[in-house]
């Protein structure tokens, strides 16, 4: 025999607990209570022999029925009988009691036996009027002669129907008319048990393990003494371990229940139901499922029994109290897991489960952050203030400790990076980016590099550089370029009577002619045109004096490894090691001279120790320009420079614009496409330009990264000026959904008017696709058509309103008296904010309106509207 934990629900008092406990030796009955934290005994009795099983009065505090191994039944009285004083039952033919229930008024006492064969296996005694004489010598009803009972259970709150389990069927029983009305044939019917929430669900179990769900009201009998075989609603095949028979259903949370295993193990199964029909008056069409499993070890091992208890320090938390095999009690709280999980815009993250909420407030370590003093985002100790301000009772915990390991995450994250570029001004000016990325992100050179190459065309599209009549090449990748009038008719470039290669290259060669002569390519080649606008993209046709200065800015910066590969790149060896020789440091020096002795050995015949030496080195330098220079003079093979993936891709393909053969060039260009594309590297914008090409490489990094701001800030310059793409709506869909979840509406409808002047194409029908429409209109109040400048509508001609404070008509520029003058000027109001004076001002409430500096002055010394007798306080609404 093993021990029993039953919870008796119907004894509760409060905030105190009662649990009927029945000893592993069989022997010794008790009450247990619990109070706080506290589980103490509160009665006992013993001189028992061998318990089978227990259950407990739902209507009288402290009756406890037990049934023995030998058929003897006991109903004793916990809490007022003498020790050792209770009434004992016993059948006719003595054999082992299986089961005890007592019915929810506590008038009835059935008892389920053994098989016999003089005998019935179901007794129902009433027990109302007992005492400590006995009770009446014969059960007032009795059934299922020579057949065994292995569980009964009373319907709740119905002391007239009964659920019986035998070897075979399941029975419910009518005790008005000592009739069974249902039975049902199936092997699982051990014990029954009831839905503490819902009347009409039982359960019960096989030998073999197996748990069956059953409603009561799907269950629909055909007549007196015949079987149905009505399917559960839910099974678990072999779930209960085989020796166990310790399962609860939860009396503390709807749709639970969990089973024990091995004594150190509970597996709670949390259920759910659906309605499978559109009617929802029919219960016929609910069915129950699984929602989810979550396993609990145990405080102690050698668990043989427990029941639910609620958890004393919050409304919806879970305590186990828990049966050892020596018989020793105690409690175990659960640790729920969370139910929901939501990150807000500021990786804030909410966990909710039935123990409450928990919110961990995002990390702002990061000074960009922290030290930032934009007003476009809401503060995070603000809300974290309003969050630890609510009711005690709500359970809501905020976290504001910090932890590295969440921290460094966090920082790391999409959503927190592109909220640090946000307050930092992060836009469609590349320029200030590039500073931006340097503070936050100083090694990601990558998309720093993509930056400097949108600023070089940048200049070049306010220069008009990179347009001609009928060509507009702004942003095309050298890919595109190098490809020629295949890769461009996919795109809004062209007018359509210049869709020939022809007039590609003599617009090309207008877009050359209008630069200053560079230092050019160095090998022979077919398009030689195509290759000097390609240098022009790439940013890499310098002149010699233009090469010269930007060397000497790289020696002025200490870049003096930069500076030298920079000078091979464009052929000049000797350049580069004046260049190194200028170091102030030593070792730089040393590998100066080493590139000079190892230039003289070349010159000479024969194998040199001194070649060996420094062939050696080259492939242990950290520095990838020092490891190409090394490279390029031993072997003089412009493909070890093309190999380094280290270098900036701009500056790998500036060297293979300037010295790669066609075909070589064709092949390095389309192995290096490929591969950014496929690996999302950012910078390979370079190559593929802001192109639909592009948008396959922006959707790889997007996949890598999920930066939507970058990628919707860099497709903007393309989009949809030169080309529609759905992705790239997406993505801008995306970050101006973040945006506004930030609270940052200025930066978002900066963003708008940024992306409507960059869609400005030279084409006009192939603009303002895709664009924010316009969001606010002017109306004439009489004909509700759009209205313009001047006095009067252009429609219905109707005069405008007039201005409250100077009663000319709205429309019409506002004059400029003294007080309205010294306005401006103290306000430093530059020619935008001056025209924006005399624009309408209306308020919504009194529909007075003035013009805008009126207004603006009106209310920085009055409350209330400038119109006599108006109350109306304008400037709070």
């Amino acid at each position: 025999m093993s021990g029993i934990v039953l919870r008796a629900t119907t004894w509760n008092n409060g905030p105190i607990n009662s649990f009927v406990c029945v000893h592993p030796n069989g022997e010794e009955i008790s009450i247990h209570e619990t109070a706080d934290s506290e589980i103490r005994k509160i009665s006992t009795r013993t001189h028992f022999e061998n318990i089978q099983t227990a259950t407990y009065s739902p209507r009288d505090f402290g009756i406890v029925s037990v049934g023995q191994l030998d058929g003897v039944t006991h109903i004793t009285d916990m809490i007022d009988g003498a020790s050792g004083s209770a009434i004992s039952l016993k059948p006719k033919q003595l054999r082992p009691c299986n089961s005890v229930a007592i019915s929810s008024t506590g008038g009835l006492l059935s008892v389920g036996y053994d098989k016999a064969r003089q005998d019935h296996s179901v007794q129902i005694w009433d027990i109302r009027h007992a005492s400590s004489r006995g009770i009446s010598a014969q059960p007032m009803s009795q059934f299922f002669p020579n057949e065994g009972v292995v569980s009964t259970e009373f319907i709740q709150h119905d002391q007239e129907a009964l659920l019986t389990g035998g070897y075979k069927f399941l029975r419910e029983l009518d005790l008005r008319a000592d009739a069974v009305s249902l039975q049902v044939a199936t092997r699982c019917t051990s014990g029954i048990q009831r839905d503490p929430y819902n009347p009409n669900i039982f359960t019960s179990s096989g030998e073999d393990g197996t748990l069956a769900f059953w409603d009561r009201r799907k269950l629909h009998s055909t007549g007196a003494g015949s079987v149905i075989t009505e399917y559960p609603l839910l099974s678990f095949s072999r779930l209960i371990p085989t020796g166990s028979s310790c399962l609860r259903l939860s009396s503390v949370r709807p749709g639970e229940f969990s089973t024990l295993f091995s004594g150190e193990l509970i597996r709670r199964w949390q259920t759910g139901s659906r309605l499978c029909s559109r009617s929802v008056d029919r219960y016929e069409d609910n069915e129950l499922f699984v929602a989810s499993v979550v396993d609990v070890a145990t405080t102690y091992d050698r668990v043989v029994s427990y029941d639910y208890a609620p958890r004393q320090d919050t409304d919806f938390g879970v305590d186990i109290i828990c049966m050892r095999q020596s018989g020793t009690i105690f409690r175990m709280s659960l640790h729920e897991p969370a139910q929901a999980i939501t990150w807000s815009c500021f990786n804030d993250i909410t966990l909710a489960s039935s123990e409450g909420m928990y919110t961990r407030i995002g990390a702002i370590e990061n000074t960009a952050l922290a030290h930032a003093q934009d007003s476009i985002l809401d503060d995070v100790a603000d809300k974290a203030s309003e969050m630890e301000d609510r009711p005690a009772n709500s359970r809501t915990i905020v976290e504001h400790a910090p932890d590295s390991a969440t921290d460094s995450l966090i920082l790391d994250d999409a959503c927190t990076l592109m909220r640090y570029r946000t307050i930092r001004g992060y836009s469609t000016d590349a320029g200030s980016n590039i500073v931006i990325l340097e503070e936050l992100k100083p090694n990601d050179l990558g998309l720093r590099n993509v930056w400097k190459w949108l600023a070089i065309n940048n200049s070049n599209v306010f220069n008009g550089t990179m347009k001609t009549e009928g060509v507009d090449l702004a942003y095309e990748g050298v890919l595109g370029i190098w490809i020629g009038i295949d890769a461009l008719k996919s795109q809004h470039r062209l007018h359509p009577a210049f869709l020939e290669q022809e007039y590609f290259i003599e617009a090309a060669h207008v877009i050359i002619s209008k630069r200053e002569p560079g230092i050019g390519v160095k090998v022979k080649s077919a398009k030689e045109t195509q290759r000097r606008l390609c240098l022009v993209v790439a940013g890499w046709d310098f002149g010699i004096e233009e090469l010269h200065q930007k060397l000497e800015r790289l020696v002025e910066l200490g870049l003096h490894e930069k500076a030298a590969g920079w000078a091979v790149f464009h052929g000049d060896v000797a350049r580069a090691v004046e260049i190194l020789a200028s170091s102030p440091s030593q070792e730089t020096r040393v590998i100066g001279a080493a590139i000079a002795g190892y230039l003289q050995s070349n010159s000479l015949s024969g194998t040199s120790v001194w070649r060996d030496q420094c062939r050696r080195m080259a492939s242990e330098l950290q520095n990838p320009y020092l490891r190409v220079i090394f490279a390029f003079v031993a072997d003089n093979d412009w493909w070890d420079v093309l190999s380094e993936t280290a270098l900036p891709l701009r500056e790998r393909l500036g060297v293979a614009l300037r010295f790669l053969p066609d075909h070589d060039l064709d092949m390095f260009l389309d192995r290096v496409s490929k591969t950014v594309i496929a690996r999302g590297e950012i910078e390979g914008l370079v190559l593929t330009g802001i192109t639909p090409t592009g948008m396959d490489l922006l959707q790889s990094y997007v996949d890598r990264t999920a930066d939507v701001q970058t990628a919707s800030l860099l497709c903007s310059y393309g989009c949809p000026r030169f080309f529609v793409d759905k992705r790239a709506n997406a993505w801008i869909d995306a970050y101006r959904t973040v945006l506004n979840s930030w609270g940052a509406f200025s930066v978002r409808a900066q963003f708008d008017v940024a992306r409507t002047k960059l869609s400005k194409s030279l084409f006009p029908s192939s603009s303002s696709k895709g664009l924010v429409p316009r969001q606010v209109y002017l109306q004439c109040t009489r004909c509700h058509r759009p209205i313009a400048s001047g006095t009067r509508c252009l429609h219905c001609h109707s005069q405008f309103p007039h201005c409250s404070i100077c009663l000319l008509s709205l429309g019409a520029a506002a004059p400029e008296d003294d007080s309205f003058a010294v306005a401006i000027q103290t306000a430093d109001m530059n020619n935008d904010h001056s025209q924006f004076q005399n624009w309408f001002s209306y308020c919504l409430t009194c529909n007075h309106g003035m013009h805008a500096g009126h207004a603006e002055h009106w209310f920085s010394k009055h409350f209330v509207c400038a119109i006599p007798d108006c109350s109306c306080r304008c400037n709070s609404k």
